[in-house]
């Protein structure tokens, strides 16, 4: 998904989680984005439970957790979201 966000089309959730700035007109693209999003986010959450239980920690601690680690591995110009709510550009 990092190869969408490269784009702009994605931005990151403070929850480590992604979503579609803004819908591509053509609707292939558009497909193919939430399908990408949706697949990443969906591997995310394994790696964020499967963490949780080894951990012990709860699921929402891990999700922020990783919520850090992508907003430093944001590309510039990526919109992310900072724990106080706030979403800036990198």
């Amino acid at each position: 998904a990092h190869v969408q966000n490269n784009y702009r089309v994605s931005l990151e959730y403070k929850n480590g989680y992604l979503s579609i700035v803004k819908m591509p007109a053509d609707t292939k693209y558009a497909d193919n984005g939430q399908k990408v999003i949706k697949v990443e986010n969906d591997d995310r959450g394994i790696i964020y439970a499967n963490r949780s239980a080894k951990e012990g920690e709860p699921m929402e601690l891990i999700e922020r957790k990783y919520a850090e680690i992508w907003r430093q591995h944001a590309y510039p110009g990526e919109w992310i979201e900072l724990n106080d709510g706030k979403w800036v550009q990198k």
